[in-house]
């Protein structure tokens, strides 16, 4: 039986494309960590980073994004601080999205609660997973997002966000967010803070409020939020600081930075 040049043509291009179709690698779920070199955060997030993809490689893909370097990939994801960890589906679907430091037990719990499966990977040898000596029961709400410690009843910092708001222990952790902010409109994203009235516990708009700034036993300025200049220089009296605006405590905050990354800290 004679088969035309053709018909040989055409069953090996239909093999090539099964086999084609068959090897082609079944795409991963992928963390994308957008930073800098430079950048504290980043620098502590590299070697967690490297052992997620030599650890889960064919499980899940990591990929570092230089901010700094390459503008566009901040302006392409709409990152606002770095470093941000974003978590992509196997569809390319952006499934959650984290700001600042996140330590890998973090990143594989939310995996893990987004329903995405990354554990079947083969541990490293010798490799040690470290449990808490105690679980932090503590409710998010309590918890200042950028330093991680209790928040302060009376110096409660709120941020308001599209979907959710940043509780901050006061308005340092503030400054320290709104330094990290790559792009930021200080009156955009000012108008979005709330402080908490010393006096009165109720949240003010913190351009409005008025501001006793001190000094504590340690050299660190104190910050004490009041709704009215009345208020502030009772407190004043009992309490000696200068009294500011939020303009002129703003310009204090920012005045001194990290050599490093950029952000705001105490002298």
């Amino acid at each position: 039986m004679k088969t035309s040049l053709k018909s040989i043509i055409t069953l090996t291009a239909a093999l090539w494309t099964a086999t084609a179709w068959a090897v082609e690698p079944a795409k991963l779920p992928r963390l994308v960590d957008l930073g800098a070199d430079k950048c504290i955060p980043c620098k502590m997030m590299a070697p967690i980073l490297e052992g997620l993809k030599k650890e889960y490689a064919g499980k899940m893909d990591v990929e570092f994004l230089d901010v700094w370097k390459n503008p566009d990939a901040g302006k392409q994801h709409k990152i606002q601080l770095i470093p941000t960890q974003i978590f992509f589906d196997t569809s390319g679907k952006e499934l959650f999205r984290h700001e600042g430091f996140f330590g890998k037990a973090d990143i594989l719990a939310k995996w893990k609660e987004l329903g995405v499966d990354v554990s079947g990977s083969k541990a490293s040898a010798g490799m040690v997973r470290e449990t808490p000596v105690a679980a932090d029961t503590r409710p998010r709400e309590k918890v200042c997002s950028m330093c991680d410690e209790a928040v302060n009843a009376k110096t409660r910092t709120v941020v308001k966000g599209q979907s959710e708001q940043r509780v901050l222990c006061g308005t340092h952790c503030y400054f320290i967010y709104f330094s990290s902010i790559v792009g930021a409109d200080p009156k955009v994203e000012e108008a979005k803070v709330s402080v908490t009235d010393w006096a009165s516990g109720n949240l003010v708009a913190a351009t409005t409020a008025n501001y006793l700034y001190g000094m504590d036993a340690k050299g660190r300025p104190t910050i004490k939020a009041f709704a009215d200049n009345e208020t502030a220089t009772k407190e004043q009296q009992s309490n000696p600081g200068n009294l500011v605006s939020w303009d002129v405590l703003r310009s204090k905050e920012l005045a001194t930075r990290c050599a490093f990354c950029d952000r705001a800290v105490y002298p």
